[in-house]
């Protein structure tokens, strides 16, 4: 996994002004995600020498990771995801994604339910799929900040400690028209960060 981190804050967020900011990215490979108890369907598999999870066509399949908050995120603020796959079948088509996220607190989730978002993803089959930015799946920033600090203080981030995501492929929602298997590589999580 690779981040980005930035130990101090820069003195303009500590005097209050605002600072600048860019999207930096964390990709979480296929090899650091789980299928979990509850998933008998993704299969861990390899394409191009290297562990990709394998998706069936024609059942809810899904893996299990974790996302760590990073140090330089501009907490409050929305983060970004999206998964990096190619297909079975050379065929353009649309794939349904389903997001489950919650954010952990010292071990505690920070909220009793999780948060679900969707995206439908044109998959062309032609090779590794990176979607466009309109098919991210956004990530509610409130939703990965500290509990109780509307502030959203950087010394607040000692406090959390990473997001638990399930990532579903739903092939039997009628937005998914893909007859192929799908073979994730990882995900790509885009955040806001100082700078």
């Amino acid at each position: 996994m690779v981040t980005r981190h930035t130990r101090m804050a820069p003195a303009a967020i500590q005097t209050g002004t605002p600072p600048q900011q860019q999207l930096q990215r964390i990709f979480v490979p296929a090899e650091s995600m789980d299928a979990g108890a509850q998933n008998g369907n993704a299969t861990k598999t390899y394409i191009y020498d290297q562990v990709v999870w394998e998706f069936p066509e024609d059942a809810d399949a899904s893996v299990l990771f974790k996302l760590p908050i990073p140090l330089d995120w501009m907490a409050g603020t929305n983060a970004y995801l999206y998964p990096v796959f190619c297909t079975s079948v050379n065929l353009f088509a649309k794939v349904r994604w389903l997001l489950e996220y919650i954010a952990m607190t010292q071990g505690m989730s920070y909220a009793s339910v999780a948060i679900q978002i969707s995206s439908v993803i044109d998959a062309d089959g032609t090779g590794m799929i990176i979607p466009k930015k309109s098919e991210w799946m956004t990530l509610v920033g409130s939703a990965l900040a500290a509990p109780g600090e509307p502030a959203f203080k950087r010394d607040d981030f000692t406090l959390l400690s990473h997001v638990k995501c399930r990532l579903h492929r739903t092939p039997l929602a009628p937005e998914d028209t893909h007859p192929g298997h799908l073979y994730l590589f990882g995900v790509q999580l885009m955040y806001q960060a100082f700078i």
